[in-house]
């Protein structure tokens, strides 16, 4: 029989799988760049499928959740139960315009008097 001692020292380092999806407006987002950090500091990586879902094993221990996507803001949650799993909402997509302009120089042209 195990005892509560021996019970957290089974849970301590013991690992868990984090589950979620992301969305945006009610529709799922693929293709997003999941990464997680632990309290051990190492990031793990995955990507969301084509129904916006993403799964990790990952130490029990909080984590930060960092989701990515050209276009949309950069979204971080913290959690510290990884059994649970999470919806991460990005906002609507970021329209960012790059304008570029060009001031082209002036030449003046130099001519020799004619004789």
């Amino acid at each position: 029989m195990f005892t509560p001692f021996v019970l957290a020292l089974a849970l301590i380092g013991g690992a868990s799988p984090l589950r979620g999806r992301v969305v945006s407006g009610g529709s799922v987002i693929p293709g997003v760049i999941i990464s997680v950090t632990a309290a051990d500091g190492r990031p793990r990586y995955a990507i969301t499928n084509a129904a916006g879902e993403f799964a990790f094993e990952v130490p029990l221990s909080a984590h930060c959740v960092r989701a990515e996507l050209p276009g949309f803001e950069t979204v971080e949650v913290s959690i510290s139960d990884v059994r649970v799993p999470m919806e991460i909402e990005l906002g609507p997509p970021v329209n960012d315009a790059i304008t570029v302009s060009c001031v082209l120089p002036t030449y003046i042209s130099c001519h020799a008097p004619s004789q």
